[in-house]
């Protein structure tokens, strides 16, 4: 895996935009979460993740659900509580607290 990480950093990391593949959220998870990122751009990818959750998504998911697993198990692991609680605590479409207030039982 150590020799692949440089490799899919090369084929997926664009210098200039400083991010993964597509400026959305599960492109920078994924490589943060697995040690694609090098050491010396983890910040810049983390700060574009919780830019990207709390600015351009006004603290909703764009990660699906698939990805939304492997954000919330990387949030945790990074101490980053502030940055769920916003998350889980959203009452506007699509967050999941909408879904609660709309909830028909």
């Amino acid at each position: 895996m150590n020799e692949l990480r440089p490799k899919i950093h090369q084929a997926f990391y664009n210098p200039e935009l400083k991010f993964y593949a597509l400026d959305e959220q599960i492109y920078q998870i994924m490589p943060l979460i697995t040690g694609v990122v090098p050491a010396d751009l983890k910040s810049v990818i983390l700060d574009r993740l919780v830019k990207g959750i709390l600015n351009k998504n006004n603290g909703h998911l764009d990660t699906g659900v698939l990805g939304t697993y492997f954000l919330i198990q990387y949030l945790q692991e990074i101490g980053r509580d502030d940055i769920l609680f916003t998350i889980t605590n959203q009452d506007s479409y699509p967050g999941w607290g909408y879904m609660l207030k709309h909830l028909v039982c």
